[in-house]
């Protein structure tokens, strides 16, 4: 082989990879960036990510822009931290069809919602949105759910959900380690007889159910979440 071939070619690979990074290299400058742990304002600051993740951020005369990077002007505007919206249904609130969780999930995300938290869906669409979201380059906010609630056999919010309803400590046990094993980030208990609201009022789960439900939680290293 040509020993100029040799020695070019470590150069030439390495001036590839410099092109490739660079091209992952994003820079939003002009904006106020609301520094929340601060408590304060930065004026025409600059962002730099790199792929999915921030590197740096602050003041423009602190913070250069890496050579190479795409720059998004972004004068006149607010750079705020994600929000976190921990308690969606990825619904309308109506009583209507099904609707699609992954496009409702998609637009939150849009609107500056990077954590989502669900509350209450069945284990089949908690599986399917958990792969959807789990890549950091997903189009998707941060994805936690508890799977179906564990309620009461009356609660026809819970069947549409296919929600245990434990009615002993061991059916509590079995519900909880179901849920684990389903990968759930929490689990949701509801023990509210919808007083504050109806009068027609829903039984509640019994405390020494209730009482094994967040024993059991516990020792799966879950929190558990009450309504």
């Amino acid at each position: 082989m040509n020993r100029r071939f040799v020695l070019l070619l470590p150069l030439w690979l390495g001036i590839l990879t410099l092109d490739a990074h660079a091209q992952n290299l994003k820079a939003i400058t002009g904006a106020t960036l609301v520094d929340v742990a601060g408590g304060k304002s930065i004026p025409n600051a600059v962002v730099v990510i790199d792929g999915t993740r921030i590197v740096q951020a602050g003041a423009a005369d602190q913070t250069p822009v890496p050579q190479g990077a795409t720059r998004i002007d972004a004068a006149g505007k607010f750079v705020i931290p994600g929000l976190a919206d921990m308690h969606n249904h990825l619904q309308t609130g109506a009583f209507g069809p099904a609707e699609n969780l992954k496009t409702n999930l998609a637009r939150l995300l849009a609107v500056g919602v990077t954590t989502v938290l669900d509350p209450s869906l069945s284990k089949a669409d908690f599986a399917a949105l958990k792969s959807t979201a789990e890549q950091d380059s997903s189009p998707y906010p941060h994805f936690f759910g508890t799977g179906p609630i564990i309620t009461v056999s009356a609660d026809q919010l819970g069947g549409r959900v296919g929600s245990p309803t434990p009615k002993t400590a061991a059916e509590a046990q079995a519900a909880v380690k179901d849920l684990k094993a389903a990968g759930v980030d929490a689990i949701k208990i509801a023990r509210d007889d919808l007083s504050w609201c109806s009068s027609f009022l829903w039984h509640r789960i019994n405390l020494d159910v209730m009482t094994s439900l967040i024993i059991d939680a516990q020792a799966q290293v879950l929190r558990a979440l009450y309504l």
